[in-house]
């Protein structure tokens, strides 16, 4: 699981890293007495390490070839046109 930033700035990751781990330590604390507590009873937080160049090129979402596309349109047009009796 990767947590990036929300909306109060000025955070370090280390910051956010050490309260989620108290949070989690604090059987009383907001986040384990929240929607969540149950599954994250016994929870274990751990630093992973900086992923490498590789390791980010192979998380990016990468683009479909467009070929792909116009004969999966075609397919649907066929069908709707079935179903409404066009053809």
């Amino acid at each position: 699981m990767e947590i990036l930033p929300g909306e109060t700035a000025g955070f370090s990751g280390e910051e956010v890293y050490e309260k989620i781990k108290q949070a989690l330590e604090d059987p009383k604390s907001a986040l384990m007495t929240g929607a969540v507590g149950g599954m994250l009873k016994k929870a274990e937080l751990t630093l992973g390490k900086s992923p490498n160049s590789k390791d980010s090129d192979q998380q990016k979402a990468k683009e479909g070839h467009a070929l792909g596309v116009v004969p999966n349109m075609m397919l649907l047009s066929l069908l709707a046109s079935l179903s409404y009796g066009y053809m």
